[in-house]
């Protein structure tokens, strides 16, 4: 029985002495012969490549190793990891164009118009090859070593042809964690024996190795770049915009469909539409040298189908909207090692294999291609260009009053190269008003229009409703901004100021003051600073209600929710206080008041009306057993990360072991299976009545919390409903009548009562939402639970079918009891979803920090509502 030679179990693959420096024969395309001073993988890592998933820490060794080894091979750390692991680039080309890098780069971004057509003929062809954004994915990552060694080290000929007709790119691992993950996991549960049925604990790890180190899909981040890995890979890819960008994937396998490989192009009728479609025709020429490649190899595999380019934030859509092409490779997972499948047993060597062959196969297509695709670039642009110029629009406006939310949207369009101007004049369109140096501006154009288009766009309308990700993603509406598209006839050169000015996210401190200090709820910044402050031990007061103060700045109109410190009853001295107060405001606005009467009748600092005293959240995070990992994920990153507050994770499963009196507020995100058992159910509603806790329940955790603990049954209907006239249709038409009904990322509006709480910071009544499931709460008796509400029609962007809207709108989006001394709170949506929506993230923090200030209405015979 065949076992695994691996230093795990003390058994040495290699003998010692001098090696061959020769790879493997699956490794070695014809005429090709090796360099043998420069190292193989197996030298580096120890065992032959696929024979057990390679540590992370060696990979990088060796790729260090080949750039002290060639002089074709340069390598560059873009940054790091959450946990610290480097993330680096291979530059890899021949040497005379090593000597000459910089200017090859600079003329090839400057070539995108038809005066420099022939300018750019004369230069490599660019090359991007994206490996282990998947931690899951072993050959996803672990090819791109024998493919650095066969062009640091392959000698001849066509190796020479290559390395001058390219510059190739290999970015690795683009989420380290993930991968580092993924081998303790593995190598925790290899067997000295090797198993291959798909049952072993071994093959099942694919949710929690996929992520990084909070739980994001970083393979959804190239738009949105809300974690620190895409925000410096993202950037490395525009300082080549390269003609060609693949990305390498394994797919899940399992024994009822096993996957097999497959590569782009994808389902044309689920094409992104602002991609040319004369990207296609050359699409598909690319695509016949890797046919070409598995024909010879007898590989099973499939294209135009299944996987689509529609999503613009992967790392094969993104490109797509910047002048090139991208390309994706799944290979169906042989997990740790080996798989048996119906089609046969999967094998890590074989799918790495597959991925070196098809990672050469694409050099080799943009190398002879090269004439073409510089082609494509020009025409892509200049036919950018005149889409603009036909567009009835001519840019878009947009504004908030939290200036620090505004310009760090300004800052996410300069990252995708979308040029972005302060309004220079004000603006009135539809009946609302732009000011002038207090909105930004975007013109429609320039290079990147269909980026722009990208951002911007309300799509609604589908060819082919079936979506493998997200379909609706406009981020001014998951930023909560105020926009517009801006006229055709009202755009015009005036209205475009400065892409320059002062940073509106630094402040001065205040001066000291005499009475106490004050901030408004609505920035940004607002909930971190008010848990540095709590959290400290600094008294700090709510309000309730708008309110004008007297501060030494003159009078400052402030909303509901704005933060009061007042000097009396501290523990801090008056000195400390300011001294932290003071550092707390460089990043947000803090008005300092010398007076305990306000410009309001009744109003006052003092008043118990008025103002509500807060107390510092100790917060506990489930996870685990049928909770969505990107879910809790999404949470633990918004606390930790942007509010920089302490969260206690604990297993669902063992939440009876925690001592409940340390927590105010428990989060149950959303997952399948998420609910609670009978005991740890009740010991819940013990806390929240007793206690005076808050359980905050998300998407299937609200689903089941309120049927749990509310005694409310909600309307969620997933059976397939048919029409009269379809109670007999063709069987092949089964799975796209199955996707109509379903809703896979669109984004709903709600009608959010600003009184409430839960809605303190934010200044209208409509807010956007991330909608990605069908269910439907049930709506409360109580008259002021439900803090937002669907619209009758809710779609703003994406898809969701006319049965879904009718079903979905009208219902709770937010809904706020209270239960006994505590509270329930539950969020039919993420509220931070990909921790990119920070328009609905603030409902969660007003959840954490205003929760106990909200009350149940007395009935008519005056006793308190009980839900």
């Amino acid at each position: 029985m065949k076992s695994i030679p691996s230093l795990l179990f003390g058994s040495l693959l290699l003998a010692t002495g001098p090696s061959m420096a020769q790879p493997p024969a699956g490794f070695m395309p014809d005429g090709i012969d090796y360099d043998r001073s420069i190292s193989t993988p197996a030298e580096a890592l120890g065992h032959e490549l696929g024979q057990q998933p390679a540590r992370y820490d060696p990979v990088i060794g060796y790729f260090t190793t080949l750039a002290e080894a060639s002089d074709r091979v340069a390598i560059e750390t873009l940054g790091h990891s959450i946990e610290g692991r480097p993330i680096v680039l291979l530059k890899i080309t021949s040497p005379a164009n090593h000597a000459r890098l910089e200017t090859i780069r600079t003329r090839h971004l400057a070539a995108t118009g038809d005066e420099s057509a022939d300018v750019e003929k004369d230069l490599p062809a660019v090359v991007w090859l994206g490996f282990g954004v998947h931690g899951a994915e072993a050959a996803g990552l672990e090819a791109a070593l024998p493919l650095a060694h066969h062009l640091a080290a392959g000698q001849g000929a066509a190796i020479d042809q290559m390395l001058k007709h390219s510059v190739v790119l290999i970015a690795a691992a683009l989420n380290p964690d993930g991968h580092a993950r993924r081998i303790n996991d593995s190598l925790r549960f290899l067997s000295h024996t090797v198993v291959r049925n798909g049952d072993h604990a071994g093959h099942k790890l694919w949710t929690r190795q996929r992520a990084n180190h909070y739980g994001f899909d970083l393979n959804r981040q190239w738009l949105l770049l809300a974690q620190p890995e895409p925000r410096v890979w993202v950037p490395a890819w525009h300082r080549w915009q390269p003609h060609l960008s693949a990305d390498f994937h394994e797919m899940g396998t399992t024994s009822v469909r096993p996957s097999t490989f497959f590569f782009s192009p994808g389902d044309a009728l689920r094409a992104n539409r602002l991609i040319p479609e004369f990207q296609r025709p050359l699409h598909r020429r690319i695509a016949a040298y890797h046919q070409a490649v598995l024909d010879k190899r007898g590989t099973l595999y499939f294209t135009e189908e299944v996987y689509n380019s529609f999503y613009p934030g992967s790392g094969s859509g993104y490109p797509n909207l910047h002048g090139g092409i991208g390309t994706l490779f799944e290979v169906g997972t042989a997990h740790l090692v080996e798989l048996d499948t119906p089609l046969g047993r999967w094998s890590l060597a074989e799918n790495i294999e597959v991925h070196f062959h098809s990672a050469l196969s694409a050099i080799a297509a943009a190398v002879e291609l090269r004439a073409e695709l510089a082609d494509y670039r020009q025409r892509f642009y200049q036919d950018s260009r005149d889409r603009a110029a036909r567009d009835p629009r001519g840019g878009f406006v947009f504004t908030s009053p939290d200036r620090t939310r505004l310009a760090r949207f300004v800052e996410l369009l300069r990252s995708h190269r979308i040029e972005v101007h302060r309004l220079d004049r004000d603006i009135e369109i539809d009946g609302q008003d732009f000011p002038a140096n207090q909105a930004w501006i975007v013109a429609l154009a320039q290079d990147h229009y269909p980026m722009v288009r990208a951002v911007f766009d309300r799509v609604t309308e589908f060819d082919k409703p079936a979506f493998a990700d997200v379909n609706g993603w406009t981020l001014p509406l998951a930023w909560n901004l105020d926009y517009a598209a801006v006229p055709r006839g009202r755009m015009d050169n005036t209205l475009l100021g400065t892409q320059q000015g002062p940073d509106p996210t630094r402040f001065e401190p205040p001066e000291p003051a005499n009475y106490g200090y004050v901030f408004a709820w609505d920035d940004e910044n607002a909930p971190r600073a008010l848990h540095r402050l709590l959290d400290a031990g600094v008294v700090a007061r709510a309000a309730t209600g708008p309110m004008h103060a007297d501060t030494r700045n003159g009078p400052v109109q402030l909303g509901r929710g704005a933060v009061f410190v007042p000097l009396k009853g501290q523990t801090l001295d008056p000195a400390r206080l300011h001294e932290l107060v003071g550092d707390i405001g460089e990043e947000i606005e803090i008005h300092a008041v010398d007076t305990g009467r306000t410009l309001d009748e009744g109003a006052d600092f003092g008043s118990g009306r008025a103002f509500g005293t807060l107390r510092s959240p100790r917060v506990l995070l489930l996870f685990e057993d049928g909770i969505q990992r990107f879910d809790m994920g999404h949470v633990w990153h918004l606390l930790d990360r942007v509010v920089e507050m302490p969260v206690v994770l604990k297993q669902k499963q063992r939440i009876g072991e925690i001592d409940w009196s340390r927590y105010t507020h428990i989060i149950l995100p959303g997952g399948r299976g998420v609910g609670l058992n009978e005991a740890a159910t009740e010991r819940v509603r013990q806390w929240i009545t007793g206690s005076g806790g808050t359980f905050i329940a998300i998407r299937q955790g609200a689903e089941w919390a309120q049927q749990a603990l509310l005694d409310r049954q909600p309307q969620t209907d997933r059976t397939l409903q048919l029409t009269t006239e379809e109670k007999r249709f063709d069987y092949h038409e089964l799975r796209l009548r199955q996707a109509r009904d379903v809703v896979s990322g669109a984004i709903f509006a709600s009608d959010l009562d600003l009184s409430h709480p839960l809605a303190f910071g934010y200044h209208r009544r409509m807010l956007p939402s991330h909608r990605d499931t069908a269910l439907v709460l049930a709506t409360p008796d109580n008259p002021v639970a439900t803090v937002a509400r669907y619209h009758a029609d809710p779609l703003l962007a994406g898809y969701a079918s006319e049965r879904r809207r009718r079903e979905i709108g009208g219902s709770p989006m937010l809904i706020a009891e209270r239960l006994g001394q505590g509270s329930v709170i539950l969020m039919a949506d993420n509220p931070d979803f990909r921790g990119a929506w920070p328009g609905t993230r603030r409902l969660l923090l007003n959840s954490l920090f205003f929760s106990h200030l909200f009350s149940a209405p007395a009935n008519p015979g005056g006793a308190r509502y009980r839900p």
